[in-house]
């Protein structure tokens, strides 16, 4: 179970907008905020860079890679393919709170 704190901008850009409102999830005391790319996003790259912060220690689950992330921000690329792509999240702490999502984000080269 998680917890939308902030929803991010429904417009859409030619590359991941830094300024969309991040995205916050969390589950008991675990948190994690999605800066960029925002849901709904049109890039014209075929990789992006997911970034955002975890409040503590986490593993990280983006589609089929998996990433051990320290507490604070990240940075992950995200390859596409040309289209819609569902990007599937899902991130946990050591306790096991755990939150995900599925951002669409559309290549279009």
């Amino acid at each position: 179970m998680f917890i939308l704190m902030a929803a991010c901008s429904l417009g859409t850009s030619s590359s991941a907008s830094p300024s969309a409102t991040p995205l916050v999830l969390s589950s008991g005391p675990f948190t994690l905020t999605i800066n960029s790319p925002a849901d709904l996003s049109v890039v014209n790259q075929s990789q992006v860079d997911l970034r955002g912060k975890v409040s503590s220690a986490a593993v990280l689950t983006v589609n089929d890679n998996t990433y051990l992330l320290e507490k604070g921000t990240f940075s992950e690329p995200i390859q596409l393919q040309e289209g819609i792509n569902a990007v599937q999240i899902v991130a946990s702490d050591m306790d096991g709170n755990e939150v995900d999502i599925i951002l669409s984000i559309t290549y279009q080269p």
